[in-house]
C-alpha cells in the first residue's frame, strides 16, 4: 500500500495530459514520479534496516540465534525495496493508458513469477539467507526484464512509457514557468522560436506572443502580484495554434470576456477573449487552473 501512492497521486495529472495530448506533460509528470519513487523505496529500505532489530520483539522472538537471524533477512529483503517502488509506479501508469495486459504482467513478475522462482532457486542452492536474497534481488531483476521487453517489442525510444502509441503529436510542447516578468519574457521567446521554426505565419506568431504576456501578466496581477508556479503547452494542430495555460494561483476563469476591468492588463485579456469567441475555453479542475485557446490559421 505504501508504495501505491506515488502511482494513484500521478493518476488525475496523468489523465489530464492524455486528455490534452500532451506528450511532454506525460513525459515530465513520470520523470518525477520515478524520481520520487526511487526515493520513496530508499527511505523505506532504510526505515526497515534501522527498525529490523524490533521486529523480534514484535513476533515474541527469544532466541538469540533465531533473533539474529530474523534480523539479517529482514535486512537483505529490505535492499529491493526502491525496485519493488517502481514497478508500483510503471503498474499504475499501465493501467492509466489502458495497457492491462502490461500492467498485469509486471504485477505478475512483480509479486509471483520472479520472487517464487529466485527464492525457490536461490534457497535450494544457498539455504535461508539465499531464498531471501532472492526475494531481494526478484524486483530488481523484474523491472529489467520488463524494460528490455518493452524496449525489444516497442523500440528503446518508447521504453518504459510507451508515448508513440498514445493519442497526440510530437508537436506539442510543454514549458514550465513561475510568473515573473523576466521568465514570461523568456517563454515568450522560445515560444517565438519555436513556432518560427516550424514556418508558422508572422502575424500568428505575433498573435500568439501577445496573448501569452497578457495571460501571464494578468495570472500575476490577480495573484497580487505574486509569483505562481505555471505551465504552458503550445500545441500545432491543424486548424491553428494551441495554447493551454495551468497555474496554481487564485482560481478565478481567465477565459471570460466580461470580466471587471481593473488594470490595462484585464483590458486587452477580455478584449482578445472577445475576439477568440468560441476557441477559448476553461477546462474545469479540482485545484488549479487550466485554460485552452485556439489561434486559428488566417484563411488564405
Amino acid at each position: 500500500m505504501v508504495f501505491d501512492g506515488i502511482g494513484e497521486a500521478i493518476t488525475p495529472i496523468l489523465s489530464v495530459y492524455l486528455g490534452e495530448e500532451s506528450r511532454g506533460g506525460i513525459r515530465s509528470i513520470y520523470r518525477l514520479a520515478e524520481k520520487t519513487a526511487v526515493v520513496e523505496g530508499i527511505i523505506v529500505m532504510l526505515a526497515l534496516i534501522a527498525c529490523a532489530p524490533l521486529m523480534p520483539k514484535i513476533l515474541d522472538i527469544a532466541e538469540p540465534e533465531l533473533v539474529r537471524c530474523v534480523i539479517r533477512e529482514i535486512r537483505v529483503i529490505a535492499l529491493g525495496s526502491a525496485f519493488v517502488s517502481l514497478l508500483h509506479l510503471l503498474t499504475s501508469y499501465y493501467l492509466v493508458i489502458e495497457r492491462i495486459a502490461l500492467g498485469l504482467i509486471a504485477s505478475a513478475m512483480r509479486d509471483v513469477l520472479l520472487p517464487g522462482t529466485l527464492a525457490v532457486a536461490l534457497g535450494r542452492a544457498f539455504g535461508l539467507t539465499g531464498m531471501f536474497v532472492g526475494l531481494a534481488a526478484a524486483p530488481a531483476l523484474a523491472y529489467a526484464l520488463l524494460l528490455l521487453y518493452i524496449a525489444r517489442c516497442y523500440g528503446r525510444k518508447d521504453c518504459p512509457l510507451l508515448l508513440s502509441t498514445l493519442p497526440g503529436s510530437a508537436q506539442s510542447y510543454l514549458f514550465d514557468l513561475s510568473t515573473e516578468p523576466e521568465q514570461i519574457i523568456a517563454l515568450q521567446k522560445k515560444v517565438e522560436a519555436l513556432l518560427m521554426e516550424n514556418d508558422i505565419d508572422r502575424r500568428m506568431v505575433g498573435k500568439v506572443k501577445l496573448l501569452i504576456e497578457e495571460l501571464y501578466m494578468l495570472i500575476r496581477e490577480k495573484n497580487g502580484g505574486r509569483a505562481v508556479l505555471s505551465e504552458c503547452t503550445v500545441a500545432l494542430r491543424p486548424e491553428g495554434v494551441q495554447i493551454i495555460t495551468k497555474d496554481e494561483g487564485v482560481l478565478f476563469d481567465i477565459s471570460e470576456e466580461d470580466v471587471t476591468v481593473t488594470s490595462l492588463v484585464s483590458l486587452a485579456v477580455s478584449a482578445y477573449m472577445e475576439k477568440l469567441g468560441q476557441n477559448r475555453r476553461h477546462l474545469t479542475t479540482m485545484g488549479f487552473n487550466r485554460s485552452s485557446f485556439l489561434i486559428k490559421t488566417p484563411v488564405a
